[in-house]
């Protein structure tokens, strides 16, 4: 990080390719545990193929997003997020 920069907002830990890794995010509204058969396709949503949407769900008045995350990176990123890892003993 450069000098005179600073880091707002919250993090966001998720789990990649079995590793944790934190994401630097604005705000989070909600926190909801969901039923796996409440998730729906979403291909009837969208018309062109998203490999990154896993499926959506209805939360109160909305429609949320499922996101795959490993589709999101590149390999290139995937192995260096292992690499982190390994240096720090996970």
């Amino acid at each position: 990080m450069q000098q005179g920069h600073s880091v707002s907002g919250h993090i966001l830990i998720v789990e990649i390719d079995h590793k944790k890794v934190g994401f630097i995010v604005d705000r989070v509204e909600d926190v909801v545990v969901i039923e796996k058969n409440s998730v729906q396709s979403a291909q009837n949503l969208i018309e062109l193929p998203l490999p990154v949407i896993e499926g959506v769900f209805r939360y109160k008045d909305r429609l949320i997003l499922l996101l795959y995350l490993e589709r999101l990176f590149t390999e290139a990123v995937r192995n260096l997020i292992t690499e982190a890892a390994q240096q720090q003993g996970g």
